[in-house]
This record gives C-alpha cells, structure tokens and sequence, in this order.
C-alpha cells in the first residue's frame, strides 16, 4: 500500500462512512492544523474524529478551536471536571509520551476510548454531545446515529491495537444487545454493504466471541447461519462463510454446529442437487464449502463436478477435493485434469489440489503420475496448468532451498565480490529488522531485491529505506521512523497505526514480518516495487547514461507501457483483484507479488470460488497472474532486462527452482 502524504494533497473525504468507518480517534488538533492550515476549515478532516459526538453533520465539524473544543468536551468527565488547561496538557503528554513509544501511554490513550464508545453504545439515549450555534451541549440527538460511530470506533480499535485485544475485549458481555440489534435490524438491509452498519456490527461480535456466553455465541452464529442462507449476494455470503469456519474453530464442542447448521446445509445441498439444469446450481458451493470447513465430508461432492456446472462452482468443488484428501475426491480430480472440457480455472484448481494427495503416502506415486503429465516439456512453466503443476511437485524442494541460508545469494550471483556488493547495499537499504528474520524469509527478500540490485543505489541515493518489524513491533506507528504518523490517514482514510505494511510520504517502506511466509504471501515484493516503481520507472535518473539508449526514453517508453497495461487491465476486468484495479501503483506492485509468490497454503485457495479471488488480494500466486493477467506477466518477466540494458544477461537468471 502506498501513503501519499495529507499535506497539500488536496484531500476532501468521500461521503461513505467506509472512510471515517475502520478507524480509531486520537487525531492532535496540531496535527491537524499543521497538515491542512486554516483553508481547509471546510472539509472534513482526514484525521481521525470522536466517534461519539453524536449527529454532528460534516459542514459543521472546523478545524482549530472548534476541533480543540470537542475534543475537550468529550475528555471533560474523564478529568473530573479540571481546568480546560490541566486537561489540555494531561492530553498532550499522553500523546507524546505514545508517540515516543511509552506503550503504557498508549495503553491509557486506547483504553480512555474504548471504555468511552463502549459506553456510548449501550447508553446511546443518555450519552451525547452535539453542535449547536458552535456550542456543546448534552442530549438525546439521534441515539442510531451515536451506536454506530461507536461500533465503528470499538471495532477499529480493538483490529489496530492486536496487542491490547485481549484486555481491551475481557469483559463485553454487556455490548451483546446493543450490537445484536444493530445486526439483527432488518430495515437496514436497503443500504449499500459497504456502509452498512451491520457489516460492522458483525466484525465487532466476532472479534469479542471468544469472550461471550455459550448462549451469545449460539445467538449471534444462528443470525449468520440465516443470513448466509438466504444471503442476498456473493460479497454477503463470501464474507460471512469463512467467518463461521473461524468461529467453528474457536468452539467446534458447541451443539449449534451438529444440532442446527450441518443438518440444514445438507438439506440445502440436496435441495439444489434436485435441479435438472447443472449451469442454474452455482448456489451449491456455499452449503458444499461451509460443510467442508466445519469438519464434514460432503456426501454429494461428485454430483456437482461436471464441466457443465459453473466455473466458479467446479472451482468450489476441486477445492475441496483437496481439502478433503479420500479415494473418491482423488477419482474426481483425475476426472476434471482429463476433461479438458472443464473450466481451466478448475483444472488449475485440481493440479494445486492435487499437491496435497503428494503428502498422504496411499496417494503420493499415483497423484505425481497425474500431475507430471501437465509438467513443461523444457523445464520452464508458460501456461498456469505448467506452473500449477511444476509448483506442487517442487514444492517441497523450495521450502528446503528455503531453509539454506543465503540460498538465492549463492545461486543468482556469480561470484563472491557480487556477492558482497549485494549484501552491503541490502543492508543499507533494509535498515532494520532483516536480522530478526528466520532464514526462509531472508531468502524471500533475497529473491525480490536481486533481479533489481542494480537500482539499490538509485533507491538508496532518492532517500529509500525498508523496515521489517519485529514480532513485537505489528503496527508501522509502532516503529521509530514511522511514530510520527501516530493518528494520521492516508488518502484512502485507512490510519496508519493499522498498518502492517505501508510506503509512507516520508521515504520508508514498511513490511510485518509475519506477511513474509514461505507458504503464503510475501509483502516484502509489494512494497519493495512502489521504490522500484517511483524511483526507477517513473523518475529521471540522475546517472550519466550519455553512452546508452538516452535515460528519459527509456523511462517514458516503460511508464507509457505500464500505463497501458493497467487501462487495459481495468476495461477488461483482468487485473488480479479489487486492490490493483484502483491505480496503476498497487496494480504494479500486487502484480509483483503475485509474480513472487509460486504457491500459497491450499486453504488460502478457497476464495478463487468466488469471482476468481477478486475480493482477496491475498490468494494471488503466479498461476493466477498468467491466467489473468498475461501481458503483466510477461512484462513483469522481462522488466530487469529491459531496465538494465547495459548489461542484460546478468540481470535476472532464469532459475527453474526459484
């Protein structure tokens, strides 16, 4: 993700409440003034508001003493009525003493606002504070309205602070009603989804589950199981099927899951099976996955794998047969490889499926008989069916050459002043966290950085700089570089304190630790290549090239292909998911990481049943990109060469094991 800086970005918010929705509230009023200045006293601000000032409309919030005063108003009773001053500057400290990494700091900031929205959601009728003539007062003003600023507030808060869930989530018994009203408060369901408050009132009950009573638990999953069987769409249903798979998980000895839901699935399932025409039964794969995923096997499985079902259906169905490794599923997959009449999707699918018939030795030599059919004749993957097979046989291979350190140094550099010389540009590039990396993930970033090592110096003479976090640091404002985006927005009104891998205005990229994994994503490629991205193909290089192809063609003629890589992209409804269709940056860098990424965990696969993966920028592998999205593909495979035309053969070594 790439943070454009606020100030002079010409920011006015959106009217969805998705913007002011994710996040918490510890905007400082001189941050705010600094960032924008008295013209923008008629915008909303970016920064974060007090979710629970009631009805305020939008035109009526200013910046300045307006904004120091509502502040000051909703911290009143916490200070037991002191002086506007002794609160101004109690305030202050806290703030500063978080942005200098006191966590206890942090602790009270968070805690004082959790303790407040929680009480403004059960005592919504009781609890307000509006504008009225520029003054505060307290009063009953549209208690809706206050609930829902506090759920979104809650519920950005406990996702931001991960370290503090559990004491922020120990007693909340007493936010059940409230929420389920909101979730259960069926006049709402004319709003869009996206700003619907139930959306959030669901993610809130389902962050603080663990902590309910069995009855809550049984309450709140029977209002998903029916929502998810009479779901009014793909996005409702896509988003609540792995929710109840998550919750089975944290209490799979609860009666409602062999008492009430399995029972109707497999109702739903036969009730579907009925119907005569196969391309009217994509419905099927809701019940068939949700089954799947809550422990049983689906009986009907079979009945549903013909190629004439719908694509994403045979996805749904191939899918399974890999999670649910018996005789009958490895038949079916067989069945779907041999007719070539059956989506490709599927038969990709059956390929990365049947990868998990590789580890059960009943099925190990007879899968890899399979699989070895579809491998490339020359050794090297050029159709998603190639890579989908030459990943699944190699794969144990990889996670081995994972695990030896230094792995692509010593394959992809010739010798060892090359060597050397990567290794001291890596390490001024990556100012820290490298070394608290296991050795899998220092060979992923290994494997990102050295295609491109020629450019390490551009990027480290622009300023460039990457920070891994530690296991102990998630947030990116958690870090020294990066404290002072403590309670600021980016652009797409996401808080930074959120974060877990962001390129910020201030030139550093920052990547967790834990979204480098050796089989699931690397986040390290994503945003390594917005660097790559601004600095390498957007700007003029400083370098005398006078010798060579002249620099600024050479740059114009890349970012007028890119551009057109990403419109066509767009028209044509290819790019790898939602995330890369919104600009050309994060449509580069997600192609990136998919181009990095040979295989993921096989459940992170589920969602290619629904639109292909679109709303899950986190299932995207390289099969994927070379289904999708060719031209990027290819682009991606040859950029090294055509960047570093000087010397072109040394760039990138094409290594079969990598």
């Amino acid at each position: 993700m790439v943070g454009t800086s606020i100030q002079n970005s010409g920011f006015s918010a959106p009217q969805s409440v998705l913007w002011s929705a994710f996040f918490g509230n510890t905007a400082d009023p001189a941050v705010v003034e600094r960032s924008f200045g008295e013209t923008a006293a008629n915008r909303t601000p970016a920064l974060p508001l007090n979710y629970f000032t009631g009805n305020v409309t939008r035109p009526m919030i200013r910046f300045g003493r307006d904004f120091n005063r509502l502040e000051l108003a909703t911290l009143e009773e916490a200070f037991l009525e002191q002086d506007e001053d002794t609160v101004r500057r109690t305030w202050k400290t806290w703030r500063e003493q978080a942005q200098n990494g006191d966590m206890e700091a942090r602790e009270r900031i968070y805690t004082f606002w959790v303790n407040r929205m929680s009480d403004e959601l059960v005592n919504a009728e009781t609890r307000m504070i509006r504008f009225d003539n520029g003054e505060i007062t307290d009063g009953p003003v549209d208690p809706a309205s206050l609930r829902e600023k506090a759920i979104f507030g809650l519920y950005a808060y406990y996702l931001t602070n991960r370290g503090l869930q559990k004491k922020l989530t120990a007693n909340v018994e007493h936010l059940f009603a409230p929420l389920m009203a909101i979730v259960e408060d069926t006049s709402l369901d004319e709003q869009d989804w996206e700003h619907h408050p139930r959306i959030w009132g669901e993610a809130l009950l389902n962050i603080i589950y663990p902590n309910l009573k069995p009855w809550q638990q049984t309450t709140f999953l029977e209002n998903q199981k029916t929502r998810f069987m009479q779901g009014t769409g793909e996005e409702e249903r896509q988003r609540i099927l792995p929710r109840l798979a998550v919750l089975h998980e944290k209490n799979p000895d609860l009666p409602f899951w062999d008492n009430r839901l399995r029972p109707e699935l497999a109702q739903w399932i036969e009730t579907i099976g009925k119907k005569q025409a196969p391309g009217d039964r994509e419905e099927a794969k809701y019940p068939l996955l949700l089954l799947s995923l809550t422990g049983e096997t689906p009986a009907a499985l079979h009945k549903f794998s013909g190629p004439g079902e719908d694509p994403d259906l045979q996805v749904a169905v191939a899918w399974i047969a890999g999670h649910k490794p018996t005789q009958k599923h490895f038949d079916l997959l067989k069945n779907i490889l041999k007719d070539d009449a059956h989506d490709e999707r599927a038969r990709e699918m059956a390929l990365l499926s049947l990868g998990e018939y590789l580890r059960v030795d009943q099925h190990k030599e007879k899968a890899l008989e399979v699989i070895t059919a579809f491998l490339p004749g020359n050794g090297q993957p050029d159709t998603p069916l190639e890579e989908a097979a030459f990943v699944v046989t190699g794969k144990e291979k990889r996670l081995s050459d994972l695990q030896q350190p230094g792995h692509y140094i010593r394959e992809w550099l010739e010798t060892d002043a090359d060597r050397e010389e990567y290794r001291r540009l890596r390490d001024r590039y990556i100012v820290s966290g490298f070394d608290e990396l296991g050795t899998a993930a220092r060979n992923m970033v290994d494997r990102v950085l050295i295609p491109y090592r020629k450019y390490l110096p551009d990027l480290i003479s622009a300023g460039r700089r990457h920070i891994i976090t530690s296991a102990a640091q998630e947030a990116v404002t958690e870090m020294p570089e990066c404290r002072e985006y403590l309670g600021i927005r980016t652009e797409d009104g996401s808080l930074y304190d959120s974060m877990r891998g962001v390129a910020l205005p201030n030139g550093y990229a920052v990547t967790a630790h834990a979204n480098i994994r050796p089989d699931g994503t690397n986040d390290f490629a994503h945003e390594f290549f917005h660097h790559i991205h601004d600095d390498v193909l957007k700007l003029r290089a400083e370098r005398d090239y006078s010798n060579e192809t002249a620099w600024s063609d050479q740059v114009e003629t890349v970012q007028k292909r890119i551009d057109s890589l990403y419109r066509s992209a767009v028209d044509e409804s290819r790019t790898m998911d939602y995330y890369a269709a919104t600009e050309d940056s994060e449509y580069m860098a997600q192609g990136n990481s998919a181009y990095d990424v040979r295989f993921i965990h096989h459940a992170d696969l589920m969602s290619y049943a629904f639109s292909d993966g679109y709303h899950d920028h986190l299932s995207n592998i390289r099969s994927k990109l070379m289904r999708r999205d060719r031209p990027l593909y290819d682009f991606l495979e040859s950029l090294p060469d055509k960047l570093l035309w000087k010397n072109p053969t040394s760039v990138r070594i094409r290594i079969t094991s990598s």
